[in-house]
C-alpha cells in the first residue's frame, strides 16, 4: 500500500518552524504518541501505542 497526503499550511515559516522543531508537541497531530520527552542532551523519548490487529 502507498498512501500519499499533502496539506497547505497557512502560517508564517518561522511559527511553523518552531511548531515542528518542538518534538513536544508531536502527540498534538501524530494519534499514536502518547508522550515524547525531550532531553538535555538533544535526544527524546517517546511513548507510542501500537495496534496488535493485523492487516
Amino acid at each position: 500500500m502507498t498512501l500519499h497526503a499533502a496539506a497547505t499550511v497557512r502560517r508564517p515559516i518561522d511559527e511553523v518552524f518552531a511548531f515542528w522543531s518542538d518534538l513536544s508537541r508531536l502527540p498534538t497531530f501524530m494519534t499514536h504518541l502518547d508522550h515524547v520527552e525531550v532531553h538535555d542532551d538533544g535526544t527524546s523519548t517517546c511513548r507510542a501505542h501500537l495496534s496488535t490487529t493485523a492487516p
